[in-house]
Parts: structure tokens; C-alpha cells; sequence
């Protein structure tokens, strides 16, 4: 802690902060330092990938400021005038959670594999194919089922080796209901609206046609995946168990979040069964990893 600016970074722990959060406090001392026409300085917090504003705040000595989702962000503070004092940025190895980091450095050892995220929101966030790990990658699926983030989500990932979906997964397809959190900027969608109701209470229901996860996989031939990584708000554990592998080549690493009510006990006994270790990350993170032995 210092006597001017205080930046203090928080991160994640699963259940009672789930992102890492941000706090910054201006001091009285900085008075010495910038003329009154410096003042107030100003913080800004964008999304690290595709620059997007999400913050800002005009910030006097004295006071302080805290923002709730400070992952795959970068926080800017600058003068009145415009001139910038300082820069944080997000990253997993000091700010991310034991799984996030595990991932992040399975791909660096794992050059260019070919892999599939399901409910990846706009792709700027989440321990899931951030655009800096392009260049360790092949191929990648990204499929998001809600058009709002979808759309961001073209925005931020025009690549040639990316294909983007907007469709809804589950274990066999076929029309389902499907509920958003119409304040939850897209966060938070799912097919079960009990899971909802754990975070928000103004919430749209919608009946979609959705597809089967192995449909998916071998429709956009991706039936022989590296990895799979799966973020579908309560239903991780029923599309893992509904993979054939008659169909589908077994992914080398399986990432899931092992929160939001799923049956641990019955997944885990499917990865063993499937020739699977998992790994847990035991730092208050919210996901499993299952590597194929």
C-alpha cells in the first residue's frame, strides 16, 4: 500500500466471489504532487480483449472506488487532463484461479490443438480461449447460445481459425425452455431456471431448439477435439456423460464447473470409467479438469 493511489486486486473464490473484483483509492496525499487542475483522476476498467468500456469513475483524493469483475480486464487511471499515471492489467498467473492457471499453461505446453468452449458469453472473460491464446491453437469452436453476447462475440474473435455458433447445447437436443436473467448481461443463461433463481429474479423465458453436444461436435467436425471446455450454468455434468465416444474421439483434457448443483459423484465415475484423472483445483476455484490418461 502506498500514500497516493491504492490498488488493490481480489481474486476469485468460488460461491462468494465468483470474479475477481477491484478496488482503488485516491489519498489526500497526492495533493502535494498534482496541481488542482489534475484532479479528480479518473479510472476506467476495459475489457483487455476488444477494448470495450466497462467502468469509470471520477475519483478525488479521499475517496475510493470498487468494481465486482475485474477478469481479462485492464484498469486505466489518468489524470483530468488526460494523461495517464498507471495501468493494471488481469492475468492468470496473479490474479486467476488454480484451474484458470492449469489450462493457461496446458496450452502453452500443448501447441496447437484443436478444442471446443460451450457457453463462452462474449469471450472476453471466463479461463476459456482468451484471444491471447490464439496463437496456441489449430481450430476452435466457441458456441454461445444467447444472442446478445453472441453478437459481442463475433465482434471480438474474427479469426479464420475460430468457428462461432449460436445455438443451444444439450445432452440429446430437440425444443427445451430456456431462461435468461435479463440483468445479468447474458452471464447467467440456462435451461434450468432454478439455477437462475439462486442469482437473479427478473428472468425471460423462451422455448428454443437446441442440439445435442455430439451433433454439435461432428456436424462442424470437431468429433476429433483436444479439449472441451463446458460453462453451461448447471447442466456441465448431463452434456459430459452424454458424450459418445463411439462418435467422438476423447478429449485429452475436460474442463467443467464442478458448482451450480451438478452430480459430481456420477460425472467422476464416468471420466474413471472413460479413462480420466481429475484433477481439482482446490483454491476455492470453480473447475474441475479430467485428463485422459
Amino acid at each position: 500500500m502506498n500514500k497516493f493511489i491504492d490498488i488493490k486486486v481480489t481474486n476469485a473464490q468460488t460461491q462468494l466471489r465468483p470474479s475477481t473484483t477491484i478496488e482503488v483509492a485516491v489519498k489526500d496525499d497526492i495533493k502535494f504532487f498534482f496541481p488542482e487542475d489534475n484532479l479528480p483522476l479518473k479510472v476506467e476498467i476495459f475489457r483487455t480483449h476488444g477494448n470495450n468500456k466497462i467502468y469509470e469513475v471520477d475519483l478525488p483524493p479521499g475517496r475510493k472506488c470498487w468494481h465486482n469483475w475485474f477478469d481479462g480486464c485492464t484498469l486505466k487511471i489518468s489524470t483530468s487532463k488526460g494523461v495517464e499515471v498507471g495501468k493494471v492489467q488481469w492475468n492468470s498467473l496473479k490474479h486467476g484461479t488454480q484451474s484458470e492457471i492449469a489450462f493457461d499453461l496446458w496450452c502453452a505446453s500443448n501447441l496447437n490443438t484443436k478444442g471446443v468452449a460451450i457457453g463462452t458469453n462474449d469471450g472476453s472473460t471466463g479461463e476459456w480461449v482468451h484471444l491471447y491464446h490464439r496463437q496456441f491453437f489449430s481450430k476452435v469452436l466457441l458456441v454461445e447460445a444467447s444472442i446478445d453476447p453472441f453478437l459481442k462475440l463475433k465482434q471480438n474473435y474474427n479469426n479464420q481459425n475460430v468457428t462461432l455458433v449460436n445455438k443451444l447445447i444439450t445432452p440429446k437436443g430437440g425444443k427445451v425452455k430456456f431462461y435468461e436473467a435479463l440483468d445479468g448481461e447474458g452471464y447467467t443463461n440456462s435451461v434450468d431456471k432454478e439455477h437462475l433463481l439462486n442469482f437473479y429474479s427478473n428472468i425471460q423465458e423462451v422455448e428454443k431448439e437446441s442440439i445435442g453436444i455430439n451433433e454439435l461436435l461432428v456436424e462442424n467436425k470437431f468429433n476429433n477435439l483436444d479439449w472441451l471446455h463446458i460453462d453451461v450454468e448447471g447442466i456441465d455434468d448431463e452434456l459430459i456423460m452424454a458424450l459418445d465416444f463411439n462418435k467422438i474421439s476423447k478429449p485429452k483434457v475436460i474442463i467443467y464447473e464442478r458448482v451450480n448443483d451438478i452430480n459430481e459423484t456420477k460425472v467422476e465415475d464416468f471420466l474413471h470409467l472413460n479413462g480420466y484423472k481429475i484433477w481439482v483445483d482446490d483454491s476455492k476455484g470453480f473447475n474441475n479438469i479430467a485428463f485422459l490418461k
